[in-house]
């Protein structure tokens, strides 16, 4: 099945900052992310209006950059993830594809996907290939799973409680807020922990937004 997206070749997102972008079909989430329906950034009026979008496919992304032009960091995923429709498994065939459109940029995502052996094996050769894809998690479990398979890890949060820092340690492991969602003058473009390869420590995202809320079920505190 080929993914339709849509590419955006200079961003104007503060938060990202002035980097190339894309979104994929919706039909690439995975089955089971608890974000659906409950809170999914995605689902918001300004980022559905580019989510529901495209301008390529997964096999024509290459050229739509070549045409386009694209910067040195590339965002992929605003929206979308990368698994097979209706499941929560990484399509590898679609992996292969951005892997060979993102040859020599910065290319980095976060995926919802299952935390399969398989999963973090695509994971592992997609940042052979220079595509860094970040597992996303909601528990510290998850995270010790990520960790222990050698896959970069970010945790979504509801509340980051350690107002007067920056970083926590548990476990041997260093948990970081993200940059971006404390300080107004940081972006993506700028902190690029995101996109490092073999990065150990865990990136934390508080959830934001209207329907922060709808998280709270699933989300803890931290």
């Amino acid at each position: 099945m080929v993914t339709k997206m849509k590419y955006v070749a200079h961003s104007c997102n503060t938060k990202t900052g002035d980097i190339s972008q894309t979104y994929s079909d919706p039909h690439t989430c995975p089955k089971s992310c608890p974000f659906k329906c409950h809170g999914c950034y995605g689902e918001n009026f300004t980022t559905r209006r580019h989510w529901v979008q495209s301008n390529c496919t997964s096999k024509t992304l290459a050229d739509m950059m070549e045409s386009k032009g694209h910067t040195k960091v590339l965002r992929h995923n605003v929206a979308g993830d990368m698994c097979i429709h209706d499941t929560d498994e990484l399509d590898g065939e679609l992996i292969r594809d951005l892997s060979r459109a993102y040859k020599g940029v910065k290319a980095y995502t976060y995926t919802h996907a299952s935390k399969s052996a398989e999963n973090f094996q695509l994971i592992h050769k997609a940042a052979e290939n220079g595509f860094v894809i970040n597992m996303s998690c909601e528990t510290l479990s998850q995270v010790m799973e990520c960790r222990e398979n050698h896959v970069p890890a970010v945790l979504a949060v509801y509340e980051w409680t350690q107002k007067d820092k920056a970083a926590r340690r548990i476990d041997g492991i260093t948990y970081r807020l993200c940059p971006a969602s404390h300080d107004k003058n940081m972006t993506c473009r700028d902190c690029g922990k995101c996109w490092k390869k073999g990065r150990k420590e865990v990136i934390v995202f508080p959830v934001h937004g209207t329907n922060k809320k709808k998280t709270r079920a699933f989300l803890m505190d931290f």
